[in-house]
């Protein structure tokens, strides 16, 4: 047995401190950590929740299966993007993605209001497209998702549909947490028995 064997056993609070646990998990989605995360979590709840209230859909399926796929789909667009160009950072790409599709669906006659400015959808991606561009400092890759959301609308309207087994998966998980209205509402009513 090694005499130095109580080093390795010994454990201070410190360690914590400078490990920086945190880092591990906001390293998958931000390359860092600082003011422009806050604008980039603010526009996508900004962007989630109008797609949430306008109930945006390509055809009969249900607005939240269509929005869980989307963003299940979008993960084999990440693992390519990633191959090809070793992404640091996904946060970029979701956000453009979710931008895209919510103006391909929204349709011309609304207006987005983003941080005070109201601009027609038409327009809305190449505005946010540049926006990113600038709060990143040039180094986003917010093109894959840009790539990603134009080819899975154009897939969905004239290919295919979305898996009867998906569906019928996302109907069972809901059973399962008790929330048979989808996930609204989540926060107050999840696992409340009645």
């Amino acid at each position: 047995m090694s005499p130095f064997l109580s080093e390795y056993l010994y454990f201070d609070a410190e360690y914590l401190k400078r490990l920086q646990i945190w880092r591990l998990i906001t390293g998958i989605f931000v390359s860092t950590f600082d003011i422009n995360l806050v604008f980039i979590l603010l526009t996508r709840y900004q962007i989630l929740k109008f797609i949430e209230m306008s109930k945006l859909q390509i055809d009969a399926i249900s607005h939240e299966i269509e929005l869980t796929f989307f963003i299940l789909s979008f993960s084999f667009t990440l693992f390519l993007a990633n191959f090809i160009s070793e992404l640091g950072s996904f946060n970029q790409c979701i956000n453009m993605a979710l931008v895209n599709y919510m103006c391909r669906l929204c349709g011309t006659d609304n207006m987005i209001s983003f941080f005070g400015f109201s601009i027609s959808p038409i327009y809305f991606p190449y505005f946010y497209g540049f926006y990113e561009y600038m709060i990143s400092k040039g180094t986003s890759k917010f093109y894959y998702g840009l790539i990603h959301s134009v080819s899975y609308i154009y897939l969905r309207k004239k290919l295919f549909k979305i898996p009867q087994c998906y569906i019928n998966f996302y109907t069972y998980i809901l059973s399962r947490i008790n929330c048979p209205k989808g996930f609204k509402g989540v926060g107050r009513k999840i696992g409340k028995k009645k």
